[in-house]
């Protein structure tokens, strides 16, 4: 939800971003068949980067004895 105390236009780039976010997290998880949670850990350790993102899932599935 936008925050209250930006001007108006800044709510609306702010929402914009933020479904941007929402679109990348459900994006990734059908992608790589993990859930949305897990997609989610993954930028929050390793960054926004597609490629360090799927590396650090890539890592966790083996560390969890996935494929």
């Amino acid at each position: 939800m936008p925050h209250p105390e930006l001007p108006l236009k800044q709510k609306e780039d702010h929402a914009h971003q933020r479904g941007g976010e929402d679109y990348e997290v459900d994006y990734l998880s059908h992608l790589l068949s993990v859930s949305p949670s897990l997609v989610t850990e993954a930028i929050a350790s390793a960054g926004t980067n597609r490629h360090k993102v799927k590396e650090y899932i890539r890592k966790a599935r083996q560390r969890d004895g996935k494929r």
